[in-house]
Parts: structure tokens; sequence; C-alpha cells
């Protein structure tokens, strides 16, 4: 937890409720969805707010200076806040008479999809942005989506940081790991799912009901009353007639009596009010499914594989950014098969990319002026390099092979993603010389070069690339001394004569003996050429094999 040595107050939303004996009560109070809770625990947790306040009631004289004496930063959860229904005006006048710093974290748009650029808000919605725009020093956002929207909006002090759920863990070489799965019993699934009317959410329901699979609500407070076995007057005509709607849709879905499906309810489904109480529920299953981001996201955060349906422009968005695996829900097609699902789950890119965007939220605090950040990591931030620099060259002496645990990582990505070139070894022999190299010879189908100076490079042959700008390559090649590999890139923007620069390489070093490399490469624009300086030692070598997947 951070030290208070500045004063937070929370806002945004909710971190706890008191629960009330009333499923309806209780969801209009989490904000209309205990995914909210999720993220005021995260908020709460991080910085250890001791106070909040209610950003949605307009604030008297008094409440505002009993606020600004009391608080130095204003730290605002927030969700998917830009959507055309919303109207924040009085958020927007709380803002403008409180005049205190405020850190957003995690702002998002909601829409259809992603290809819609532009989204119709409410004075009121707007003025809110420009204000929460004008007190941050870099507001957070969900996604590049909603920065492309801001920045729309003339907002551009923007950076992308997902869900503050995300970095729960305090943890910057977390991973989540994957078991061995090889039929349905092995398999102890919970679902999710955001609203029948929805073909993918109707398909997840049916299959959990079908199977007696347990389900997690978020905002299905009619289907409380079932599990709880409690009638709903029919005086409430805004839940009566909900629940009508709701007796409807399942027996279609279903093709049963309501009080089989009731039934199946108070077997199956859990709705939690407490964080600390749907975490300890979550750990008596092995694998999360379906289109809940939260009700996922609690289950990566304890280290169980999830796997996301995105069903909106919010879901995909944060999916994306925090890696979490997922499938778009217009191609979640044929009969559910939870085994398939979860054998083509993979969280290679999620555990190799979480350091780095934990790193970057960190920067993001401190670019706020939260200036105790480092505890965020407990105390282990400052040996972020060193482990880094042990990660670098572990080194197998038995079989003389320099294989890092960063290039581990990259080794899952590159077996994950698609071949896009095999670099061929006898072009290059063709050329008999080069650059600092006597000799070029293929012999038993391996490159053998005679290196002379101490700048030898090839670019390599054959290699076409239209659009990818991440690419992952495998080098394979022994060498008779200690050396450094490099590999220059030259991205499809680059305007100077000379397309290769200390800016766009990547580099390991090499150990005598035979090397098995992995490397990433992520350019600003697609990859048009590359070009292999094989080591910066007078020697010989031998070049393998070299692969590159996209």
């Amino acid at each position: 937890m951070l030290k208070n040595s500045r004063r937070y107050i929370q806002c945004g939303a909710e971190y706890r409720i008191n629960p009330s004996s009333d499923p309806y009560q209780n969801y209009v109070a989490t904000g209309l969805n205990t995914g909210n809770l999720y993220i005021g625990y995260a908020v709460n947790n991080l910085f250890n707010t001791k106070k909040s306040f209610s950003i949605w009631n307009s604030l008297s004289e008094s409440d505002v200076e009993e606020i600004r004496a009391s608080s130095d930063i204003i730290v605002m959860g927030a969700s998917n806040f830009i959507n055309q229904s919303t109207n924040f005006q009085i958020p927007a006048e709380n803002l403008q008479k409180l005049k205190l710093p405020i850190i957003v974290l995690g702002i998002g748009a909601q829409a259809p999809s992603d290809s819609v650029k532009e989204i119709n808000l409410t004075s009121g919605t707007r003025n809110f942005l420009h204000q929460i725009s004008e007190h941050s020093v870099s507001i957070g956002v969900r996604g590049e989506y909603t920065a492309e929207l801001l920045n729309n909006m003339g907002i551009k002090n923007t950076t992308i940081i997902g869900c503050p759920t995300y970095y729960l863990n305090r943890d910057i070489n977390f991973t989540v790991k994957m078991s061995s799965i090889k039929n349905i019993e092995d398999l102890r699934p919970l679902l999710n799912y955001t609203d029948v009317k929805q073909k993918c959410d109707e398909k997840i329901f049916k299959y959990a009901f079908n199977n007696k699979i347990d389900v997690v609500g978020q905002t299905e407070y009619v289907e409380e009353y079932w599990m709880r076995g409690m009638d709903i007057n029919a005086d409430n005509l805004l839940v009566s007639s909900k629940e009508s709607v709701k007796e409807n849709q399942y027996k279609k879905i279903i093709g049963t009596s309501v009080e089989t499906i009731k039934d199946y309810f108070k077997k199956h489904f859990y709705q939690f009010y407490d964080i600390d109480q749907w975490t300890e529920q979550i750990k008596e299953y092995n694998f999360l499914f379906g289109t809940r981001f939260h009700g996922n996201m609690i289950a990566v955060q304890n280290g169980i594989p999830a796997l996301l349906v995105a069903h909106d422009s919010r879901t995909k968005e944060l999916a994306e950014y925090c890696n979490i695996p997922f499938v778009e829900a217009r191609n979640l097609l044929g009969d559910i098969d939870l085994v398939k699902l979860y054998s083509e789950t993979n969280y290679s890119k999620f555990n190799f990319e979480y350091s780095r965007k934990f790193r970057n939220y960190v920067d993001f605090l401190k670019t706020n002026n939260v200036t105790d950040v480092d505890l965020l990591l407990n105390n282990e931030l400052e040996s972020l390099d060193q482990a880094i620099n042990e990660e670098l060259e572990i080194i197998d002496l038995t079989s003389c092979k320099t294989v890092s645990v960063m290039s581990s990582r990259i080794a899952e990505l590159f077996h994950t993603h698609q071949l896009l070139y095999r670099c061929p070894l006898e072009n290059i022999a063709k050329l008999k010389n080069g650059p600092s190299v006597e000799q070029y010879v293929i012999e038993n189908d391996e490159l053998h070069i005679e290196v002379v100076g101490k700048d030898p490079h090839v670019v390599l042959p054959n290699f076409i690339n239209f659009d990818k700008d991440k690419l992952y390559l495998k080098i394979v090649l022994t060498t008779s001394v200690d050396t450094v590999l490099e590999v220059f890139y030259e991205e499809a923007n680059t305007s100077t004569d000379y397309p290769y620069s200390e800016q766009c390489k990547v580099s390991h070093k090499l150990k005598q003996g035979k090397n098995e490399l992995y490397l990433a490469i992520e350019g600003n624009s697609h990859i048009n050429s590359l070009r292999l300086d094989i080591g910066s030692e007078i020697g010989k070598y031998v070049l393998h094999e070299l692969i590159i997947r996209a």
C-alpha cells in the first residue's frame, strides 16, 4: 500500500456498500454493477484511501471546504463513463468547485463497436471530461479507442493504463500459468454473462444451465431474488416487470418451466457485494469464461486463467491492452466446448508484457505527482534493473547455450504467431563474401561464415512484410568467440538515406558455442527490412537457422 505522505481522497466507483436484504437496493448501491466495486476496491487497496466522497451528488460549500482541508489529491476509479446515456454535469460542477488535482484511473468509452469514431455525448459529460483534463496531469484511459475519442475532443493529456484492477497484485513479475486439461472432468469452470438478449450470452447461459455449471452475476438482481427464494413485491412495478421480462427470456432460451429455471439459480448462482468473499469463491474454480471483464479479471488476479468473450468496444479495448485472452462474440460459433476453449487460451503475451505495462503504470502515477509510488511493488522496483540484467545472461555451461528468461518469454510468443519468413541461407552463400566477411559457405544446409573484421553484416534476402510492426525472431548459431549479435530494422516511415540506426536495433550477448536466441522487435510502423550483424569479433560462425514470425 502507499504511504499517505500525500492525502488521497477517493471518488467514482464505490469500493464497498452496506448490503441490504433487498437485491435491487444492492444493485443500485453498487452503481448498477458489482464490477464497479472491484474497480473501487483496487483504488482503495492501491492508495490506502481513508476517505471518500460521492462525486455524483452536488457538494455544498461546507462539503467543499472539508474536502479541500483534508485532502491533497482526488483519486477517481472510473469505468465506461464516456457513453451517450450519461450526463455528468453535477460531477463536472463538483470538480470545478473543488479545484484539486485529480488522478483518473481507467476511464473508458462504450459503443457497440470500436468502429464508432464519435459518440454523441451530453453537454454535461463533455464538460466533465474537460474538467478532469484541466485538473489532471495525465488522464489514465482504458485503451487506444478511448484515447482517440478524447483526442478528437481536444483532450490530449492521456495515458493508456487499462484498468486499475490489472495492477492489484502489485507484483511486477506476476504471471498466469495454464495447466494441462485433457477432458471436461479436469475443469472446474465458472461462467458469467451480461445480457441474454445477446446471442453470445444466450449461448453461454444455455450451456451453463444444461451442464449445471455455476454462474456469477454482476447486475442480475432478479436472479438473486430467485437464488434467495424471495418473492418480489407486485407493487414494485419496476422490479416485478423486470422479473416478467426475465422469466420470458429464460423460458424462450431453455424451453422449460420458470420453477425449473429458478431452481437452477438456487443451486448454481452467486452474486457478491464484498470483494474478499468474491475472491474466496473464485478460488474454487480453475477456469472462468464469459462476457464480464471484471468477473474474469478477479480470477486472473488470483492466477486463475480466464477467457473473455468481447461483445462491445469496452470489453475489447480492455482485453487488448491488458492482454486478457479473448474471443470476439461474433466468432463464438457452434456449440461451446470448454476443453477446446481452455486449450486455445494463451497467456504468453500477458506474461511477457505485464512487467513493461506495470512499469508504464508506475511512471503514469509519478507523472501525476504520486511521490511514494515505489511501495506499490512492495519495494521491488529498485531491484528490477538488476533482475533484468540477471535474466539477460543465464548460461547453461553443459551445452554452451545462452537462453535468457526474457528470451524464453519471447519464445512463447514466437511459437504462438504465424510464420512470416525463413531466411534462405543459400541466397546469402551466393554472395561469396561481404563487409568484414571473408567467405560464406553452405555445408549440410548450414551457413558457415568466416569473419575477418569488426562489422560483419548482411541485409536479409527476400524479406517481404507489408503490415507487421511486431516481429519475433528465432536465431540458432554457433560462434568460436564470445561476442554480441545485433539485428537492425528499417521502419516504413524512415526518411534518412541510410535506413539502419542505433535507435532501431535489438542485440544479445553470445557465448562461445551454440546459441539459441529469441528476440522481439516492435517498430513504430511496419518493418521494411532487416540487417543481421552476426558478431563483433573476428572468428568462425555457423548460422543454423533464422526464422521470423508475426
